[in-house]
């Protein structure tokens, strides 16, 4: 396990804020049959001369459980309220929330760089009380999504159309760069329209 990496993705955008997990499913399976292999370990009489370093690995893996669950949670609202708080748009509506949002950039960014020096997965969850920073993250994020419903009904307002979308929805359309998430959400506000073609055309 001390040469296990946590898994990152390429960031789209190159932002200094800007690092997103890849798929964690490989890494929770080998937590779960890892924490198997130990306590049935831990059946065997001849394990008491290892038994502190077994049930220590054991509690290092479930931390590190906790955390990657934390962090998929923290992503998810992350990518969506990241590019909406970058507009000066938001940070003169909602001054009050946007200074909240720049407190969890913090924190991230500080993350970030941690993991960066060395993404070695236990390297990464030694950072100070990481659970519990994304954890706090996570809370400061939701509140901030549910702050967000007066400004995604002004849009509506704007556009009466996107009342076909949900709240997520619209800020995803709102914030993304990425041309296949905005034509799937804006194809759901056009009757018998699949989707947009973005090739550029030679005439």
């Amino acid at each position: 396990w001390k040469d296990v990496t946590l898994p990152l993705m390429n960031s789209r955008y190159q932002l200094e804020d800007s690092l997103v997990l890849g798929s964690l499913n490989q890494t929770f399976e080998e937590i779960g049959d890892t924490q198997i292999r130990l306590y049935n370990m831990l059946q065997n009489k001849y394990v008491e001369g290892i038994r502190e370093q077994i049930m220590k690995l054991s509690t290092d893996l479930e931390n590190i459980a906790e955390v990657l669950s934390a962090w998929e949670v923290f992503q998810s609202n992350w990518l969506i309220l990241s590019p909406v708080f970058s507009t000066d748009e938001i940070k003169s509506l909602l001054p009050q929330q946007a200074s909240k949002f720049m407190m969890v950039r913090k924190r991230w960014i500080s993350l970030i760089k941690h993991t960066l020096e060395n993404p070695r997965l236990f390297k990464v969850c030694e950072f100070p009380s990481l659970c519990e920073m994304l954890t706090e993250n996570n809370k400061t994020l939701e509140v901030l999504l549910s702050s967000l419903v007066k400004y995604v009904d002004m849009k509506r307002e704007l556009m009466p159309r996107l009342y076909f979308l949900s709240n997520n929805e619209v800020l995803q359309l709102i914030s993304t760069n990425d041309f296949t998430i905005f034509n799937k959400q804006i194809s759901k506000i056009f009757m018998n329209i699949r989707g947009f073609d973005s090739r550029a055309s030679d005439g």
